[in-house]
């Protein structure tokens, strides 16, 4: 391997130069044998669970709430791209910018959830769980659950795809498992 993409896990914050939000560094990439760091994504709130997946992409996704996945094709290549809007899955190709981003996507078919560790199988397949569970709040409370998203168009293709649309991560449907601490 030649390089590490990683996760920086801190909220969004700090203003841009024409004052909005999400400053802040969130994917990035680290060059082995120079030490140089470069940052992909900015402006996502908690980044914490990273995976590469089998097509060549990468998949970062958020702790926290309301946390979402955003997939980057190219990660060696991307650089300074910005979430302009979390909510709406607005990502730009440079802090400020009014032109989107062609290689990063946020996969709004995926679950919006305080995402704590994910496996990606070959088939576009994503296995997560939600940073709760039943009673880590108190006892007999509600907690989070292990969820299943199954693309719409799995992936049959040991290729690595050349553009975002090709991803199996498009859409699908989740499907939650959920334990209840109550006997």
């Amino acid at each position: 391997y030649t390089h590490l993409i990683v996760c920086i896990e801190q909220g969004r914050s700090g203003k841009t130069t024409a004052g909005n939000s999400g400053l802040n560094a969130s994917v990035q990439r680290v060059e082995i044998k120079t030490g140089k760091v470069s940052t992909i994504l900015q402006g996502m709130s908690r980044c914490d669970g990273i995976a590469t997946t089998p097509w060549g992409t990468v998949l970062a996704t958020e702790e926290t709430t309301d946390g979402r996945a955003y997939e980057i094709i190219r990660p060696l290549e991307t650089t300074g791209h910005w979430v302009a809007n979390r909510a709406t899955g607005d990502i730009r190709n440079a802090v400020d910018s009014t032109v989107p981003s062609e290689s990063i996507a946020q996969r709004q078919g995926l679950p919006t959830m305080a995402w704590e560790g994910l496996a990606v199988l070959p088939s576009g397949v994503v296995i997560a769980g939600d940073e709760l569970r039943p009673g880590s709040t108190a006892l007999d409370s509600d907690g989070g659950a292990l969820f299943k998203f199954v693309p719409d168009s799995p992936r049959v293709s040991k290729d690595p795809i050349t553009d975002l649309r090709q991803s199996p991560l498009v859409s699908g449907r989740t499907y939650a498992m959920q334990v209840s601490c109550v006997d």
